[in-house]
């Protein structure tokens, strides 16, 4: 073992996780590297949901040589059977001889599960290079974790004067034929679609994942509204349409109301939670009981207040923002009418979806690991 060999491996995978960390929620970014003799012979990141593994794109790059090999990874290989197949299985039948893991995943579905089967494949195991630096670049999703909750992307479109409604608070439809694409596989990426009982009254969204020729994605998300006083109609458009599952989240004491029982028969789940002091379901009971029905990641559309309340609460992890370019000069703006005082993000990242900008960003108070500090090499827990 040379700690400082380790180190410098460890480094060039936390690069390569870097270059995903802005597509790969709600999953964390991860990187790999496989390493033979002195010869870096593979390396992989994750990309985004659904793809590779960044431990069995490193392994498919390395191929033969991956025998015998050690193999550097930012974070607890998975063991577990999820959109992919586990990545300790990967490594074992690659014939991966040691295996250095900068910390282990806080997901309590991977923590500890992932490092005790290599090792009792017979795999020489080191966690805690680059610990904190790994941690740090996954913060929010070290905290999701620890909090038992869902990791939460906040989305919403807008116009260049920041209207997210037409006059008379109509719904505005100005996104581009490549953002409404991306709208649709993005949906398709997470476990759930998460809205407001007031976006549903005014909207009577479908929250399924399509294509923009309509066709449904084969993964659907759930569908969830947070409906305090169970105000959707089972007369919605929601339970016509073919879809993921339809969670309805409320006060304990509305989801045993004739309401609750009518919603129920047009077919959704009805969750009830404690409410707090206005009555509404509290957020983070919310989503600690989406989290323990097997949720991890959701995408919340709105509307505003929700936005606002679960952002006062820090339980916003990554804001992704559709700017079309369109000035319609009357309508309503969720975002400025909704927070107060002003919700302020950095770092952000943009990138182009056609005529549209999609800006993705974390709170600001985040400090994202950029690479220009020193990795640290002591071992840390993943869990505080």
């Amino acid at each position: 073992m040379d700690p400082e060999r380790d180190l410098r491996y460890m480094r060039r995978a936390l690069e390569l996780a870097r270059r995903g960390y802005w597509t790969t929620p709600p999953n964390p970014a991860v990187g790999a590297v496989v390493v033979a003799g002195d010869e870096i012979v593979g390396e992989g990141y994750h990309l985004r949901p659904g793809a590779a593994h960044a431990e069995v794109v490193a392994l498919e790059a390395a191929a033969w040589r991956a025998r015998h090999a050690t193999m550097y990874v930012t974070l607890e290989p998975c063991n577990h059977h999820g959109r992919t197949p586990p990545c300790t299985e990967a490594i074992i039948d690659a014939g991966v001889q040691r295996v250095v893991i900068a910390s282990e995943d806080p997901n309590h579905r991977v923590c500890g599960k992932g490092i005790d089967r290599l090792m009792f494949a017979g795999l020489e195991v080191e966690v805690g290079i680059a610990c904190e630096d790994a941690l740090t670049m996954n913060r929010r999703h070290v905290l999701a974790a620890s909090q038992r909750r869902p990791l939460v992307i906040a989305k919403t479109a807008r116009t260049l004067d920041g209207r997210t409604m037409g006059p008379g608070r109509t719904p505005l439809a100005v996104s581009g034929r490549e953002a409404l694409a991306w709208v649709g596989r993005r949906r398709s990426e997470v476990n759930a679609v998460v809205v407001g009982s007031g976006t549903m009254l005014s909207d009577d969204p479908r929250l399924s994942a399509r294509r923009t020729d309509d066709s449904l994605y084969e993964r659907q998300p759930q569908r969830v509204i947070v409906d305090g006083r169970l105000r959707t109609p089972p007369t919605a458009r929601i339970f016509g349409e073919p879809g993921g599952d339809i969670v309805i989240v409320t006060a304990t004491d509305m989801s045993r109301s004739p309401a609750a029982e009518e919603l129920q028969k047009a077919g959704a789940r009805v969750f009830g939670v404690q409410a707090n002091g206005t009555g509404t379901p509290d957020p983070r009971a919310g989503l600690e009981a989406l989290n323990a029905s097997g949720i991890d990641g959701v995408i919340l559309e709105g509307g505003g207040r929700i936005m606002a309340d679960w952002s006062a609460r820090d339980l916003i992890d990554f804001w992704e923002i559709v700017i079309s370019p369109a000035v319609i000069g009357e309508g309503g703006g969720m975002i400025e009418s909704a927070f107060d005082p002003p919700l302020r993000l950095g770092p952000i990242h943009a990138e182009e979806l056609g005529i549209d900008l999609l800006v993705r960003a974390v709170p600001a108070e985040d400090e994202i690991d950029t690479g220009t500090q020193e990795e640290k090499e002591k071992p840390c827990s993943a869990v505080s």
